[in-house]
C-alpha cells in the first residue's frame, strides 16, 4: 500500500482514539467515583482499590489502543523488501 494513505488512515485513527479518550474518560471517572462513593462498610477499602484498578485498566487500553497502531506504522514504514540480487544487462 502507498505510505501517504496509511499515514492518513493512522493520523485519522489516532485522531478518533483521542477524541474518543475525551469524550469517554470523564464519564467514566464519574460513574468510578460515584461507585467508590457508595457506603457500604464492610468492603470500603476493597471498593477504592478496586476503583483505582478500574481506572488504571481503562487508561492502559486507551494507550494500547494508540501504541500497538504506532508500533505497527513504525516497523512497516522501515521494512524493506528482500534483495533477490536480480540484475539486468
Amino acid at each position: 500500500m502507498n505510505i501517504i494513505t496509511n499515514g492518513v488512515l493512522y493520523i485519522a485513527y489516532m485522531a478518533i482514539l483521542f477524541i474518543c479518550y475525551l469524550v469517554v474518560s470523564t464519564p467514566f471517572a464519574n460513574i468510578v467515583v460515584g461507585i467508590e462513593n457508595t457506603n457500604i462498610t464492610g468492603v470500603d477499602g476493597h471498593v477504592e482499590s478496586t476503583g483505582a484498578a478500574i481506572r488504571l485498566a481503562f487508561d492502559i487500553s486507551f494507550a494500547l489502543a494508540g501504541l500497538i497502531p504506532t508500533i505497527w506504522f513504525i516497523a512497516w514504514v522501515m521494512h524493506r523488501e528482500p534483495d533477490w540480487r536480480y540484475r539486468q544487462y
